[in-house]
């Protein structure tokens, strides 16, 4: 309503003998109707009817009060069935975007369902892997006694090829066959 006191306030009155009329500018047309200035000129210049309602005071471009009124009818009888047609399109797009919304969110709903089950299945598991590895780091109590040291194996000990001869015999061996001194025979 501000618009519309500034509007009034700067109305310019022209007196034309006894008959007083009143005449707007353009660009104050176009705030009362709410458009673009341009698009009042456009409107104007295609409609014939307003032809008559124009006055042009040096390069100013005025309406007559008669000339509002048909502007600001043919402004409000294009604008309900645009903004139907607009209003119509942002509903459609708006419910089918809440259709992928909630059809995102059911999906979420059952993916997050999934993980919290594939989730406790995997920590009972674990649990379960940690109870075992707990026992198999006890030990295990198989004898009560603790078991008897095993002796290394030894291979057997050639015996001396001298043992069981007399002195003279050693001697001989030890001069003259030294060969049979070797403890393993070949």
């Amino acid at each position: 309503m501000p618009i519309l006191a500034d509007v009034l306030q700067k109305i310019i009155i022209c007196i034309s003998g006894e008959k007083v009329m009143k005449k707007l500018k353009v660009s104050q047309v176009a705030k009362i109707v709410g458009a673009s200035v341009a698009t009042v000129y456009r409107r104007i210049n295609s409609c014939e009817s307003l032809q008559s309602h124009l006055i042009k005071v040096k390069s100013t471009t005025f309406l007559d009060e008669e000339g509002v009124e048909i502007l600001k009818r043919s402004f409000q009888k294009e604008e309900p069935d645009k903004a139907d047609v607009e209003t119509e399109y942002l509903k459609k797009i708006i419910e089918q975007q809440q259709t992928t919304i909630n059809e995102l969110l059911a999906r979420h709903a059952e993916e997050r369902q999934r993980s919290d089950t594939i989730i406790m299945k995997l920590s009972n598991d674990l649990g379960s892997v940690r109870n075992l590895l707990e026992e198999a780091k006890k030990p295990i109590p198989l004898l009560s006694e603790p078991p008897k040291p095993v002796p290394v194996w030894e291979p057997e000990r050639p015996k001396n090829p001298l043992d069981g001869l007399a002195w003279y015999q050693k001697a001989w061996v030890k001069v003259f066959e030294p060969w049979r001194m070797r403890r393993y025979a070949s």
